[in-house]
């Protein structure tokens, strides 16, 4: 089990993670190579795979920052002897919702999504259906938002597919993206946690996965 927090939010995670704060570029980097280096080694025939994993890395970090990331996390190791690729992007949303009558976590998350829903019209609150395709492509399901409570906070889930054109020799790829919202205990704000993995197949035992991540989720005590 590993640990990850942003501002008091404590997850823990099965298996091995490898963590990376993002505030600092730099050693956001050097995080970065170190981890290439412990999964395939120095050695020379294996430079390709070592300049495909940097990149691949490099990429889903600058997704992260995209959204305003301040930690990243990634799968190394979940169940013994079997790679499943996944990553965690946790955001920390600095906004207060002032115009939340309380700090109740219900009304303040039906006040964020009423929010995300009219900057983001393809936000449905309806349960998803989280139906995936049996073979092939995944095609994106109707976006659509489910909740329930983690302890003293309120979770909405979204579960949604971005497929990643082919390029040259490399074939598209379906990436699986879970967002989960979830209000701060006593206060009127929200983070988000955004898990993706191109594993897109296995979407019950990565929704699993995930949902037990939150589900793990703890916040110090208010003073």
């Amino acid at each position: 089990m590993s640990r990850a927090g942003v501002d008091g939010l404590q997850l823990r995670f099965p298996g091995s993670w490898w963590q990376i704060a993002l505030a600092d570029p730099q050693a956001a980097k050097q995080s970065a190579r170190a981890l290439v280096v412990r999964v395939i080694g120095r050695a020379d025939q294996h430079a390709q795979l070592r300049a495909e994993l940097r990149r691949s890395i490099d990429d889903a970090m600058t997704e992260a920052r995209t959204i305003d990331a301040r930690r990243f996390a990634i799968a190394l190791e979940i169940v013994p002897d079997v790679p499943i690729p996944a990553f965690l992007s946790i955001v920390d949303s600095t906004t207060e919702l002032t115009a939340a009558a309380s700090t109740e976590p219900g009304p303040v998350l039906d006040l964020f999504l009423a929010g995300l829903a009219r900057a983001d019209p393809a936000t449905d609150a309806a349960p998803a259906t989280d139906a995936a395709p049996a073979t092939g492509p995944a095609p994106a399901p109707a976006e659509a938002m489910e909740r329930f409570a983690v302890g003293p906070a309120q979770v909405a889930r979204r579960v949604r597919y971005r497929t990643v054109p082919a390029e040259g020799e490399a074939p598209a790829v379906t990436n699986l993206i879970v967002e989960f919202w979830m209000t701060v205990p006593g206060q009127k704000r929200v983070v988000l946690l955004v898990f993706t993995s191109p594993a897109a197949e296995l979407l019950e035992p990565l929704l699993n996965l995930f949902g037990a991540i939150v589900a793990s989720a703890r916040w110090p005590e208010a003073p």
